[in-house]
């Protein structure tokens, strides 16, 4: 068997190039809103150059800033629509997934807390749609 050196290094180059693009905070980002998933697990960059979170959350900081950020929505809104709400105004997750946080606390709202209502049942890869009560 005849190895072609040649194209070895080609895709070494190429690997390298995205090893550079996804240790880079922003450009990992970048990666994680264009991506298309297609069902497969979440992208997630575990480089450890990838600075880690500093900032100090007391208890209650995640339900009390998906709460405000969902008064800010005239209309429906989903669970990407307060994730990407949330980064514009500077919030830093602590969680793996951010979707699973907050869907945690969108059914905290939804139920006990009675602040959201359901305005529309999601099927599939379709979001569930809520409104605030106002």
């Amino acid at each position: 068997m005849k190895l072609d050196i040649a194209k070895i290094d080609a895709e070494i180059e190429r690997l390298q190039s995205l090893k550079r693009l996804a240790s880079d905070p922003r450009m990992a980002e970048l990666f994680e809103r264009f991506a298309s998933s297609n069902g497969s697990q979440e992208f997630v960059v575990t480089e450890s150059s990838t600075p880690p979170i500093t900032e100090d959350y007391s208890r209650g900081d995640l339900l009390r800033t998906v709460q405000q950020t969902c008064q800010l929505f005239e209309g429906q809104f989903t669970s990407s629509d307060v994730i990407a709400k949330m980064r514009d105004r500077g919030f830093k997750f602590k969680a793996k997934n951010p979707h699973i946080a907050v869907n945690g606390v969108l059914r905290k709202l939804l139920g006990k807390r009675n602040k959201i209502k359901l305005a529309e049942q999601g099927i599939g890869r379709t979001a569930n749609r809520y409104e605030w009560i106002r």
